[in-house]
């Protein structure tokens, strides 16, 4: 749990559902390590450096790579692209985008440093946002990355046996970007004939 959500009453209602299930906290603190033993599995944490002082939530964002054999994926959440490569991740053969694909969370300079095989981007159909942005679609295909997105894919489920990764989804489709509610007000508002 990031320090940056105490206080907030999304927080402490997440803490008391969390209380209510008798489910344990425990903060995530970069650097640390976790190793399943027997599963095979090791989760690296990354980013949400405790020095860092920010106004923006999405700076606090926790970067997990979970490494599996020889496969690894790296979760942002919404990570910008400048703590992402801070971290240094190295190579990744599955990348859940940060920020829902928005221009923050990659850069060329970063894709070509994690060259991921597939990129899995979270957001809703219609947006307000806008998400995901095309010069991030551009990033991805740049590097020959595997586009999946939850609006047009719906599920997206990744799996590795150690030696490499495949992506199965629940809906056939294409990711496209998004257009923001201001984009689309404008767009209506050329639509009224004078």
């Amino acid at each position: 749990m990031p320090v940056a959500s105490e206080g907030t009453e999304v927080y402490q209602e997440f803490l008391d559902a969390l209380e209510a299930k008798k489910c344990a906290v425990k903060k995530a603190v970069a650097g640390e390590k976790i190793v399943s033993g027997d599963a095979g599995y090791e989760i690296d944490v990354l980013g949400n450096d405790s020095s860092v002082q920010s106004e923006v939530m999405n700076d606090y964002s926790v970067v997990l790579r979970v490494t599996y054999g020889t496969t690894s994926m790296l979760f942002t959440g919404d990570a910008p692209a400048s703590e992402i490569a801070a971290d240094n991740p190295g190579r990744v053969g599955v990348l859940k985008a940060a920020h829902h694909g928005s221009k923050t969370g990659i850069t060329t300079e970063l894709a070509r440093a994690l060259r991921p095989a597939v990129v899995v981007l979270s957001y809703g159909e219609g947006n307000d946002y806008g998400h995901p942005d095309q010069a991030t679609l551009d990033v991805f295909a740049s590097v020959g990355a595997q586009i999946y997105g939850t609006a047009v894919n719906g599920n997206v489920t990744v799996t590795s046996d150690g030696k490499s990764v495949t992506a199965q989804t629940s809906k056939d489709g294409t990711v496209a970007a998004g257009v923001s509610a201001e984009e689309r007000r404008r767009q209506e508002a050329d639509e009224i004939p004078v």
